[in-house]
């Protein structure tokens, strides 16, 4: 019996033809270097994924800091009306302790005043010193008005 396993047909494994023999190494280096490439890409790919992820973050950390200075500054900018809302509230209390409303227009004047009062006293609790300072002249406006019976 010959090569061919005893069928009587040519042998027809790879490794005894030098031209398939020569086709399947470059196959295999072809695949191999093909391997390479695609994990090159891959790589590449992953690095502009997670440049592409560090990206917005670094935005928002940028965002935040912003958001953060300008609270901060906003904050620093309220305290001007501070001394003024203080003073304008005790002399308020001051003038409606010592005043005797005439009539009932003298009456609602009186009321009115106690209102813009607590709504300046609030006002100053929440840190709102310029409208507390409107609020307590206003006060101090109906504190008189409610003396002269108006």
């Amino acid at each position: 019996m010959g090569k061919g396993g005893g069928s009587g047909l040519p042998d027809t494994r790879v490794n005894d033809c030098p031209v398939l023999l020569d086709f399947r190494k470059r196959v295999v280096y072809s695949s191999y270097t093909s391997l390479i490439n695609i994990e090159s890409l891959i790589r590449n790919e992953r690095q502009i994924l997670v440049n592409t992820l560090r990206s917005p973050m670094r935005n928002y950390n940028f965002i935040l800091v912003l958001i953060f200075l300008v609270v901060i500054t906003g904050c620093a900018g309220k305290q001007a009306f501070r001394p003024n809302c203080a003073t304008e509230l005790d002399a308020a209390w001051k003038e409606l302790d010592i005043a005797k409303a005439k009539g009932f227009s003298g009456s609602v004047s009186y009321t009115k005043a106690v209102g813009l009062l607590s709504l300046a006293k609030t006002m100053q609790t929440v840190e709102n010193f310029d409208n507390c300072v409107k609020h307590a002249k206003d006060a101090r406006y109906y504190i008189t008005q409610s003396r002269l019976g108006r």
